[in-house]
């Protein structure tokens, strides 16, 4: 099976029409007028420059594929990600895999428990964090976040923040050993 981009009319000739040089000469013609086509198509993909795109135009995008929870006020990169994997996420909604992805890609390293993980109740589930920009409005937009991809029957418990710090920790002691000489004086 050949690929459109790789396609070439000249290897696809028939031996018994492969040594007639008008022919070789026509093929050379359409295959460079085919590439020239090929490379114009290109620029008509949207999805794929995502990119190269313009901030207001991803905001366009975002809406045509209802790229799960999108705010305007996100950065660029953020926004385009979001763009770039609505698709995927809409076909695995409500799975934990794309509540992790999507609350990943807009807070960073993040991971879902399930209720059975950690002692909850059936249909609940908790995110653990690691981004430590943590206040009640963060807080909110993650519930809001992953409202967006999960199943309307589970419900988020809570979100745990983890802050890790390398801390130097110094103990000291001392020990004193000796014996106790008392002297007195008689009379």
């Amino acid at each position: 099976m050949h690929n459109m981009k790789d396609l070439s009319i000249k290897a696809l000739l028939p031996s018994s029409i492969s040594y007639d040089k008008q022919i070789l000469a026509s093929c050379e013609a359409i295959d460079l007028e085919m590439k020239k086509l090929q490379s114009a198509i290109q620029r008509l993909y949207i999805l794929p420059s995502i990119d190269t795109l313009e901030d207001d135009m991803v905001d366009l995008m975002a809406q045509q594929f209802d790229a799960p929870y999108y705010d305007a006020t996100l950065p660029l990169g953020t926004k385009r990600r979001l763009v770039k994997n609505a698709i995927n996420w809409h076909k695995k909604k409500g799975t934990v895999a794309a509540v992790e992805e999507v609350v990943s890609t807009i807070f960073g390293e993040s991971t879902v428990e399930e209720w059975y993980e950690y002692g909850g109740e059936p249909h609940h589930f908790r995110i653990t964090t690691t981004n430590i920009s943590v206040d009640e409005s963060f807080i909110n937009r993650f519930k809001e976040a992953a409202e967006h991809v999960k199943r309307k029957s589970s419900w988020l418990d809570e979100v745990i923040v983890l802050l890790a710090s390398e801390l130097s920790i110094y103990v000291g002691f001392a020990l004193h050993t000796g014996d106790t000489i008392t002297i007195r004086q008689e009379e």
